[in-house]
């Protein structure tokens, strides 16, 4: 007895003290106190300890640099196992463990999600201790999606909920990190709308830089055809003049990706008109062609909508439909190991007389499966040099329409995005 009870001091200390440098931040520190902390556990010891030992073990690892998922899948399953057995106080630990498993494996607007369920449910049972980590946790994963005004939300959050439960050294350490709490406890109106047009002034910039890619690319292209008809020994004229028919389109095309690129940032008003989505695809696929046959890839229109007219912005719709094309184009061309030929198909139909669907599919390499929860969010890409900006503002255009798009993993290899846009929008 004497030997189980100076054995459960030691656990106990071991424990303190894995709590004392997680909030301190000394990760490194505390994952070699859970190690001993684990080997110290006992079936006599509380279940209230057990979890403790559990989520802390899953917290330092998630802010690990080599964090062992198949380690915090072990610790997340056992908090699952006792969450069944115990309280509802157990059940939002689980949750929370649950939720960082989730955004060290990658998956990080589901996350998010998860966290925002933890917060609530914690701070609805009075556990603001566990609702402050929610928080954090947020914080970080809203930063690594790179949602910016959500993080100085999470922060505030997570900083009044430490505040709630005592937890001053965890305060410290942070505001230390995210600089001065009252930049986020106290911030007024002021400071936050600054920090708000500052995060819009860099959103809208980064989307004008990607977006303006395409049109400077295609009057490049379009240049050097219109050179190369005009130097030929005969020169063609008609071709030449094309090209600079198609040149003329594309630096008009630029003009209205910046004003459309900045109403949607400001979230203006839409210039909806009535948009033929069929010859609206037909006009970007023709815009493309010099792309298209660069790269060699046979393209397939299946426009099956009988010419159906939506209430949209043109320009915005034409922007999602050549993100996705050009998404497509740059899967295809990007793998020299692709067998066969390469096609990209692009259809439209209408589905049970309620809603119009936009498809765009190709044949290429397709998405990782640890990369289809985040292909949506803010900046992430697997192509170097690549902004990742392409398929955020896709949603968010298709959304300020009322529509949804949603990804489809192709059978053996490809992608296929399915846009819907609802009856009601329909003329």
């Amino acid at each position: 007895m004497q030997r189980e009870a100076s054995r459960a001091r030691c656990f106990d200390q071991a424990l303190a003290q894995v709590q004392r440098l997680w909030i301190a931040g000394d990760y490194a520190s505390a994952d070699d106190a859970a190690r001993r902390a684990a080997s110290l556990m006992s079936p006599l010891t509380p279940t209230s300890d057990v979890l403790r030992y559990h989520l802390f073990s899953v917290l330092t690892q998630g802010r690990l640099k080599s964090s062992n998922i198949g380690t915090t899948n072990l610790h997340c399953a056992e908090l699952r196992r006792l969450a069944s057995a115990a309280s509802a106080s157990a059940s939002v630990v689980a949750e929370l463990a649950a939720a960082v498993n989730e955004r060290c494996a990658g998956q990080t607007l589901v996350a998010l999600a998860s966290l925002e369920r933890a917060y609530d449910n914690a701070a609805q049972l009075g556990q603001h201790w566990i609702a402050a980590v929610a928080a954090e946790e947020a914080a970080l994963a809203a930063s690594q999606a790179w949602l910016h005004t959500a993080v100085v939300h999470y922060r505030r959050l997570a900083l009044t909920s430490y505040k709630r439960s005592g937890v001053a050294g965890r305060v410290d350490m942070l505001t230390s990190e995210w600089g001065c709490v009252d930049s986020f406890l106290a911030a007024d109106a002021a400071s936050d709308s600054a920090l708000r047009r500052k995060a819009r002034a860099e959103e809208i910039e980064l989307s004008i830089a990607h977006e303006m890619n395409q049109p400077l690319a295609a009057i490049a292209l379009h240049a050097a055809a219109a050179h190369k008809w005009l130097c030929r020994a005969e020169p063609n004229v008609e071709r030449a003049l094309k090209s600079l028919h198609s040149i003329s389109e594309a630096g008009t095309q630029a003009g209205e990706i910046v004003r459309s690129v900045k109403r949607l940032a400001t979230h203006e008003e839409n210039q909806a008109e009535s948009v033929d989505v069929d010859q609206a695809i037909v006009d970007v696929m023709c815009m493309l062609e010099c792309n298209l046959r660069q790269h060699d890839i046979r393209t397939k229109l299946e426009l099956n909508s009988g010419s159906a007219q939506i209430q949209a912005d043109r320009v915005q719709l034409k922007q999602v439909i050549t993100n996705l094309v050009m998404n497509s184009i740059e899967a295809l061309s990007g793998d020299q190991r692709l067998p066969g030929t390469r096609h990209i198909i692009v259809g439209t139909s209408g589905v049970k007389g309620e809603q119009i669907e936009i498809t765009v599919e190709d044949n290429g390499p397709g998405v990782e499966p640890t990369h289809r929860d985040l292909i949506f969010s803010g900046r992430f890409t697997t192509k170097a040099g690549n902004s990742g900006l392409g398929l955020p503002i896709c949603l968010a255009i298709i959304h300020s329409h009322h529509g949804t798009i949603v990804f489809e993993p192709q059978d053996p290899h490809g992608a296929r995005f399915r846009i819907r846009f609802p009856i009601d929008r329909l003329q």
